[in-house]
């Protein structure tokens, strides 16, 4: 009686006090939502400072597809801007330009309304456009984040390696915070991917396995042979039917006369050996 009633206690205590592990457990909005909001802050931050520590040429189109038509933009023809061929043509489309126009126009009315030295303002102005490209390049890291957790979970180390990931990347580094504006679509597109509707685009109705299975045993049964055919095959293949014995024993024997009568008819008698000396003779 004693055993039982520790089994069954046993059995009580394990179905009232589960075991779940850390990637299970449901985290609090409030929680989370204090936790994407640090992150948020963290990366900008991050971000922010990496455009400060790159000051380096990469490729010409970080200036000249970007800055240089943005420059003009904001403060007319006349202000030394260089503009090439395929802007001259209407190639290319000024909506990536126009956010950095709008952020030197910006910055510019703001600079003279505290009546900044020019040196000031021109370092303000020709880092402004960094700064602005950490943001999207923040959000970028902030929307990775985001989509691995939506996929495999809040709070999992799938989220958190993503994030660390492209955190950690030298390319991200040297490339995320410049004014390309492949930057910018890498943020659109991972943002895209984050907020995508993939339950209402995604055919999610269960196919039943069932006939599956049944599908596979039938073809199964009928496509593959069985066990005692194939050895019932490989025996008949190797070893040889008593009627084929018969015959094959018949026309050994057949041809074993056949050899002794022309090995008999070859054979002369000394007789007849000497009666052709004799006549030689």
């Amino acid at each position: 009686m004693s055993v039982s009633k520790a089994q069954s206690a046993k059995t009580t205590t394990s179905t009232e006090d589960p075991v779940i592990s850390p990637s299970e457990e449901e985290i609090h909005p409030l929680v989370y939502e204090q936790r994407c909001s640090d992150l948020w802050m963290a990366l900008i931050v991050f971000r922010c400072i990496n455009a400060l520590f790159v000051s380096t040429f990469f490729q010409p189109d970080e200036y000249f597809q970007s800055l240089e038509p943005a420059w003009q933009m904001a403060f007319g023809p006349q202000s030394g801007a260089w503009i090439t061929w395929e802007w001259q043509h209407q190639l290319r489309s000024s909506l990536h330009p126009a956010l950095f126009a709008a952020i030197y126009w910006i910055g510019d009315k703001s600079l003279d309304m505290i009546s900044c030295f020019p040196q000031f303002r021109a370092m303000i102005l020709s880092v402004l456009p960094n700064f602005a490209q950490a943001l999207f390049a923040g959000a970028g890291d902030y929307y990775t984040w985001q989509l691995a957790e939506r996929i495999y979970g809040k709070g999992s180390n799938a989220g958190w390696a993503a994030v660390l990931m492209t955190v950690f990347s030298p390319w991200q580094w040297f490339c995320s915070t410049r004014t390309f504006s492949n930057c910018m679509e890498m943020t659109l597109t991972i943002a895209a991917l984050n907020y995508w509707p993939w339950e209402v685009s995604i055919d999610l109705t269960p196919v039943p396995d069932v006939k599956l299975i049944d599908t596979k045993k039938k073809t199964a049964t009928s496509s593959s042979p069985t066990k005692t055919d194939v050895f019932q095959s490989a025996e008949s293949s190797s070893s040889p039917s008593p009627a084929s014995q018969t015959a094959s024993t018949s026309a050994n024997g057949h041809s074993h006369r056949i050899n002794g009568s022309t090995s008999t008819s070859t054979k002369t008698s000394p007789s007849s050996t000497a009666a052709t000396t004799g006549t030689t003779t």
